[in-house]
């Protein structure tokens, strides 16, 4: 919590007076750092797409990756834990001037530990110097300026979606206008991270590769910057409202902690922040009129917020009485009762997913028969699924069980079914086979995986 209020305090000076038009730019500070760290090995920053960048990162600067200053990130990150917004958040807060990276006169060391207290000011004094080694042994401002064509590619592509965003809305929703000066930065190594940070927003996975060049996702980039765009207002109001929101949070956490540290949300009241935000991005998602508000809102309740739909269902409350609500802190004494409902009946909110996600309904070749002569495996669903596929192993650590051997995977025109086709040539006679099915991949046309009680199928053969 107490990272929370230092992340606020720095986030309220990007809420001012003023109309933004937003446009977005590559920064040298982010991938100078980033960099950095992908060559010290974090694994956050080493998912760079396009290929042709990650190339000559490891043509110009892999010879750098045993020497000092790397070395000296590797040690932050391995022993310090530090990486993801402790990179971000801090080099947001330096500059580069006349070759020099510093700090902006604004911030010192001091305000480097209040905004993120993994840094020490001596961990941070000694990063800096080893910034400022690397920036002139690599000769990264070369680097970083030969690359502009490939920069300019990916801002322009940011800014044809910028254009159409809505800036007067968070004045309308939240009571303050969006910052004339906030920053939009896109980063080709920050992997799949997003981030708000002092005086903006960093947007690393809204960048992807289209035929090998850079891509912005047109259906996830308008949702992660409206999201890090809403931390500037959320985490203040969220704050606020913490003492009432805690004993609720308290109770929802243990349920959801699993799949929340897999995203990086490693307690309950950072959980519960990010499902506020999540809610208001769907807000204006809605206001807007984005036609994908069942898959956003199903998307989030897969990644553990299972109470999203009534969320976005009571939020139309806040709407039916504006007078009554001017904005959402007006709202907020009812949210807040909400949240509390929740944690009341969480048991019946995990059911309610549960009977949400679809299941197997058949299986021909029936799931334990002998699959001997059958040229293949037709699975039928519940309900209309998206066409794509994973499979992950035999399902069981039996070791006798072996992987079903199968070459072609087809879904039939209405998503129903989906054919296996088997490689009779690998089958062996008298021998267990299994497969299972990632819920991840097998999703409903609504979006929600497929029911964990039917992810594993067994077959086998019998001796001829």
């Amino acid at each position: 919590m107490k990272k929370l209020f230092i992340v606020c305090i720095c986030l309220l000076f990007a809420v001012e007076n003023g109309h933004a038009q937003l446009r977005s730019r590559v920064d040298e500070r982010f991938e100078l750092t980033s960099i950095m760290f992908a060559l010290a090995g974090a694994p956050e920053y080493c998912s760079i797409g396009v290929p042709s960048y990650l190339q000559d990162i490891i043509d110009e600067l892999t010879p750098y990756q045993e020497s000092e200053p790397i070395n000296y990130v590797r040690v932050l990150n391995q022993r310090y834990l530090i990486g993801y917004n402790a990179v971000s958040g801090t080099a947001a807060m330096m500059e580069i001037v006349d070759g020099e990276v510093r700090l902006q006169p604004q911030y010192d060391v001091a305000d480097v530990v209040k905004y993120d207290n993994r840094w020490t000011e001596e961990l941070f004094t000694t990063y800096l110097e080893m910034v400022n080694r690397f920036y002139r042994e690599s000769d990264f401002h070369a680097f970083f300026t030969a690359h502009r064509p490939l920069y300019d590619e990916v801002t322009a592509q940011m800014d044809a979606l910028l254009n159409g965003t809505v800036p007067d809305w968070f004045r309308s929703f939240f009571g303050k206008p969006l910052a004339g000066d906030i920053e939009v930065y896109v980063s080709l190594t920050n992997g799949p991270s997003n981030y708000a940070i002092p005086g903006g927003i960093l947007i690393g996975s809204g960048t992807g590769v289209g035929n090998g060049q850079p891509y912005i996702d047109g259906f996830n980039a308008p949702f992660l910057v409206i999201h890090e765009l809403s931390h500037h207002y959320t985490n203040p109001l969220f704050l606020e409202w913490w003492p009432r929101i805690e004993p609720a949070a308290n109770v929802i956490y243990p349920h959801i902690a699993d799949m929340m540290r897999t995203i990086g949300y490693g307690d309950a009241s950072s959980a519960l922040c990010e499902w506020m935000n999540d809610l208001f991005v769907i807000m204006y998602m809605t206001e807007t009129g984005n036609e994908n508000i069942p898959m956003y809102t199903a998307l989030e309740m897969n990644k553990g917020f299972f109470w999203m739909e009534r969320s976005v269902d009571f939020m139309r409350n806040f709407y039916a009485d504006r007078e009554r609500y001017p904005h959402v802190g007006d709202f907020m004494p009812q949210l807040v009762a909400f949240i509390n409902y929740i944690a009341d009946n969480f048991d019946l909110v995990l059911a309610e997913y549960e009977n949400r996600r679809p299941y197997i309904t058949n299986v021909y070749p029936a799931v334990g028969s002998d699959i001997s002569g059958f040229e293949e495996i037709v699975i039928t669903f519940s309900e209309p699924m998206f066409p794509s596929w994973g499979f992950n192993g035999t399902g069981t650590d039996d070791p006798t069980v072996e992987c079903l051997p199968f070459d072609k995977v087809t879904w039939s025109e209405d998503g129903m079914r989906v054919t296996l086709c088997l490689q009779q040539e690998e089958l062996k006679e008298d021998t267990r086979y299994g497969v299972y099915l990632r819920p991840s991949f097998f999703g409903s046309i609504r979006k929600f995986g497929l029911n964990e009680k039917c992810t594993t199928l067994n077959f086998h053969t019998i001796s001829q």
